[in-house]
């Protein structure tokens, strides 16, 4: 899967109508619906404020995406397609489009909606969502020259360290270390943080 890495906009116009792309990443779906009125806001002359958003939440996955009157199945569906085709999560896209005067067909819409969507996701950048987990982990004063070593060989961050009769060891470890991490820290004390 990937997530947006920040908020990114886009101006494209197509035979005389402007299409104001705006992406971002979110963590609810009160986010997307506030990313929606901000861009209302912001172009209040548009005719049309098409959007599509795919938030996960605690109680359940949020789905949506709006035409907002434009024929069905020309502008916010297409949106969707584009994330949706990449594996993108936790995402608001909306397009603001100002008509300017020509009729661009079904096909038309279509392509010039999903153009603007694409060029605010570039905007934007994406990558994999990279989940990790915080750890502190004790070690003897002995082994802690060789622990910050095998740490370091192995990238794994240190976030900080405690002195006391022992070392502890803040670190942050994503999915793809979890099993070098276990290795490297074998019978020493392991905490959740």
């Amino acid at each position: 899967m990937l997530v947006i890495y920040s908020a990114g906009e886009s101006e494209t116009v197509e035979k005389h109508s402007k299409f104001f792309g705006y992406t971002a990443p979110v963590k609810s779906e009160a986010e997307a619906r506030a990313a929606i009125a901000m861009m209302k806001k912001k172009y209040p002359q548009a005719g049309h404020h098409v959007f599509a958003y795919d938030v996960q939440e605690e109680n359940g996955r949020f789905t949506r995406q709006s035409d907002d009157g434009e024929p069905h199945g020309t502008a916010g569906f297409p949106i969707l397609q584009l994330f949706t085709k990449q594996e993108i999560i936790n995402f608001v896209c909306v397009v603001a489009r100002i008509f300017g005067g020509v009729l661009l067909g079904k096909g038309g819409l279509a392509r010039a909606y999903t153009a603007a969507a694409k060029e605010s996701l570039t905007a934007a950048g994406f990558g994999p969502l990279i989940v990790y987990r915080k750890y502190a982990v004790t070690v003897p004063y002995s082994e802690w020259d060789k622990f910050k070593y095998d740490l370091k060989k192995n990238e794994i961050p240190v976030d900080g360290v405690v002195y006391t009769n022992e070392c502890v060891v803040m670190v942050t470890v994503t999915d793809g270390q979890e099993n070098i991490f276990r290795k490297l820290v074998g019978a020493m004390k392991v905490d959740f943080l």
